[in-house]
């Protein structure tokens, strides 16, 4: 806002808001619980055996997905995308043992992505950059596109948007 008036004006308008985002964080958060719990019971079954790498792919998303600093670390418009996200490792989890010779192959992928990323994410510099925050979220998108396709992506999505995304980060470091 340029004056006051533009000032308390958006004050006004915000305020009317803020109980209408807080119940929708609610519902989210509520929503994630849930299906957090869902996900821990049904990863259970592919411990151990031929699906073990599975299980660890699904444990590792759980774990960068659901941080500690969840509500810090996500802004809101992707906070609202979570319950897609653990919806498409359910429906991931519900085609198990039948899961298909490219699973594995996926899982491989996403975690070498997610490897990079994360190597950039250490990078302080890097820190507050808006690019490599829109590469975590595409990483997810890819896996919806991957595991779980009739959930649909917020975003189109492709390996080589995901590596398109990786130069823009670290153009925007430059």
């Amino acid at each position: 806002p340029h004056c006051k008036k533009d000032f308390e004006d958006s004050l006004s308008n915000g305020k009317s808001k803020i109980l209408e985002i807080a119940d929708n964080i609610e519902q989210v958060l509520l929503k994630i619980i849930d299906t957090r719990q869902a996900l821990i019971t049904g990863i259970r079954l592919l411990k151990n055996g031929s699906l073990n790498y599975a299980y660890e792919d699904i444990s590792a998303q759980l774990d960068q997905l659901l941080p500690k600093e969840l509500l810090l670390k996500t802004s809101y418009d992707w906070l609202n995308e979570l319950p897609r996200y653990l919806k498409a490792s359910q429906l991931r989890i519900a085609k198990a043992p039948h899961f298909g010779v490219k699973d594995e192959s996926n899982s491989l992928e996403l975690n070498g992505l997610m490897n990079r990323w994360s190597k950039l994410e250490s990078d302080p510099s890097l820190r507050d950059s808006q690019e490599l925050a829109l590469l975590r979220w595409m990483i997810e998108e890819y896996r919806v596109s991957l595991f779980a396709q009739s959930l649909g992506t917020k975003i189109p999505i492709s390996a080589k948007r995901i590596e398109d995304q990786f130069k823009k980060a670290l153009r925007e470091n430059s």
